[in-house]
């Protein structure tokens, strides 16, 4: 706290601190309380942090509140929406109604939530992004009830990259999901986030999810998918791709305002 107030009263232009513990919330409610507490008092300037699904308690939303402690955000790692890789190739024993409660707890109590997702993962298979598409359906309809909910919630979307020495890297090589070149020709030459040009399957679902955070018609477009998977098929096909590529980088935002037809 000494550091911070110290920073404050040299760098008075400074908008924001970031901490960057794997788990903010990594401490017992009491020493939380003190900290909210004293940074309140001492400090007041907004805040970014990362928490897990585990630790982010109903006791640390309402300290939180109740001490006016300023947040910015809250960074959270989905990673994906597939249970199955989340525990089989992530080593993370989470769950797709886990985090939909703790989007729920964050958000309907007024605070931002930043999620990371990790895509373009060559472990992942057709059933995981149907699983994802799922999770995404729940997530957009729970999120629907939060009032102004697309200032509470936004994402980041990561390509998966595999660093030397990891045990991930060594099963990837092992089983020939990435060249053994990889890490001069891959690791690097490019940063993990991802842009229009990485376009995917994967990009192709967590742009229907922004789109739906946006126009709730379009969660009705990714039920219609989920119900028919030749659909996701299909817009997995390297024409369909670049078409989509091309209409949205015309006119990224005349989708905003597209108003399907309700079910009679």
């Amino acid at each position: 706290m000494k550091e911070l107030t110290y920073a404050k009263s040299q760098m008075p232009s400074i908008r924001v601190v970031r901490f960057d513990d794997d788990d903010f919330f990594a401490r017992n409610d009491a020493e939380f309380k003190e900290l909210c507490e004293q940074y309140v008092q001492h400090v007041g300037i907004p805040v970014q942090f990362q928490a897990t699904m585990k630790l982010t308690t109903q006791a640390k939303i309402d300290i939180m509140r109740e001490s006016g402690f300023p947040v910015d955000f809250i960074k959270v790692g989905l990673q994906t929406g597939s249970e199955r890789v989340n525990r089989e190739i992530y080593g993370r024993n989470v769950t797709n109604k886990g985090f939909l409660e703790t989007f729920r707890k964050l958000t309907s109590n007024g605070f931002r939530v930043h999620a990371d997702i990790i895509s373009d993962n060559p472990f992942e298979i057709f059933e995981d992004k149907l699983e994802a598409l799922d999770f995404y359906i729940n997530l957009c309809e729970m999120l629907w009830n939060v009032g102004d909910h697309r200032k509470y919630f936004d994402y980041m979307d990561h390509k998966l990259m595999f660093y030397p020495g990891t045990a991930l890297y060594t099963r990837a090589v092992r089983e020939r999901k990435i060249p053994r070149d990889y890490m001069d020709q891959v690791l690097m030459k490019r940063r993990t986030a991802r842009t229009l040009r990485d376009l995917d399957l994967d990009k192709l679902l967590i742009g229907l999810l922004k789109l739906s955070l946006r126009n709730r018609s379009f969660v009705r477009v990714m039920k219609l998918l989920r119900r028919y998977p030749i659909l996701v098929r299909a817009i997995n096909l390297r024409l369909v791709k670049a078409g989509v590529y091309m209409l949205y980088k015309a006119n990224p935002v005349s989708y905003t305002h597209l108003t399907l037809p309700t079910k009679a």
